[in-house]
């Protein structure tokens, strides 16, 4: 039997228990790494642990020492274990499982091409054998994560011909924060939305406002993956608002790599109170221990959120879903049918 995460912070009620609100709520993830969220079951079959082990990253409180701590983390298992459509597949199916126990309907996740780089893995390949395993009840958007280096003349081709891939919904750009944003990239996020794609891009984690900045300017994205650094320049928020840019917050992940000291003083109540559209995501929940419930109960818990602004955070997901006028019609009637059963 797998055994399950234990609480990624300390909480009044067990992560099992369905008596807060979230628990009842229909809700989205909006940021969320396929690399970072197979099962603890996958994991033990390709790194020799104890069988009562757990990653060190579920305990409570725990923080990683460093980003390198946590990347060598991911290396230790991800080359082992994702090197193949198949791996791909049997990660995915497990994640979508376990996001419908937790009450998610939409989803947008990302795989990341170096891993296909790594392993020679044909990208249509790997993206046809996640979306074959997407739940009925599960609407998902699937984007290829690429790094500042991922364009070289051996990838050429396959990154051209990924844009036209049907199956393919996104891109995103994945990777250290305080890389220079290089004209590829910038001609690679015009391109991918002149082909229908969707494009974000991570940015203000562990790097600086001026990442925000530059994200938005330079490649045109609406989107940003995490954003909160951008509270360290008020003109950064102002540009975030002035775009209606959304940032797509993961609170225990930014706790963990000491993006934020404490839950207490996290940049999302400076964000949304600037009037700034954040979604609450989990980002890397095998990594850390996290569920989408546990991430709207911290900030009910230790962020000081009140219900009415939670809702809201988890309405926005719906909001910016990437679906026709009439499913997101549908998503927000069903959620606020959930919403007013709890007030």
């Amino acid at each position: 039997m797998q055994n399950k995460p234990a609480p990624a912070f300390p909480v009044d009620l067990e992560p099992s228990t369905p008596d807060h609100f979230i628990y009842k709520l229909p809700k989205t993830e909006m940021h969320l790494h396929l690399e970072g969220s197979f099962s603890l079951d996958q994991y033990k079959q390709v790194v020799d642990v104890p069988s009562d082990w757990t990653p060190e990253g579920w305990q409570p409180n725990y923080q990683y020492p460093t980003f390198d701590h946590f990347e060598q983390f991911i290396l230790g298992y991800g080359d082992k274990w994702f090197n193949s459509p198949q791996r791909y597949l049997e990660s995915a199916k497990a994640i979508f499982e376990a996001k419908l126990r937790e009450g998610v309907t939409y989803m947008e996740c990302s795989f990341g091409v170096i891993v296909c780089q790594i392993h020679g893995l044909p990208i249509d390949e790997v993206i046809d054998a996640i979306k074959s395993v997407v739940p009925a009840e599960l609407e998902l958007r699937l984007h290829m994560g690429l790094h500042h280096n991922s364009w070289n003349p051996e990838m050429e081709k396959a990154l051209t011909d990924a844009l036209s891939i049907k199956q393919l919904d996104g891109i995103d750009l994945h990777g250290p924060e305080d890389f220079p944003i290089q004209d590829w990239l910038v001609d690679y996020w015009t391109a991918a939305r002149s082909a229908g794609l969707h494009t974000k891009a991570h940015a203000g984690e562990l790097g600086k406002a001026a990442d925000v900045r530059e994200a938005i300017e330079k490649l045109g994205v609406r989107r940003i993956e995490h954003g909160l650094r951008a509270v360290d320049d008020p003109e950064v928020v102002a540009l975030l608002k002035e775009y209606n840019v959304v940032c797509d917050i993961c609170p225990v992940s930014n706790y963990k790599l000491k993006a934020s000291k404490d839950y207490a003083s996290h940049p999302l109540r400076q964000l949304v109170d600037a009037g700034i559209t954040c979604t609450i995501n989990t980002d890397d929940p095998f990594i850390f221990g996290s569920t989408i419930n546990d991430e709207f109960i911290v900030l009910d818990q230790q962020a000081g959120f009140s219900k009415a602004e939670l809702l809201q955070l988890a309405r926005n997901g719906f909001e910016q879903a990437m679906v026709t006028t009439e499913q997101k019609t549908k998503f927000l009637s069903d959620f606020d049918i959930a919403a007013k059963a709890l007030i």
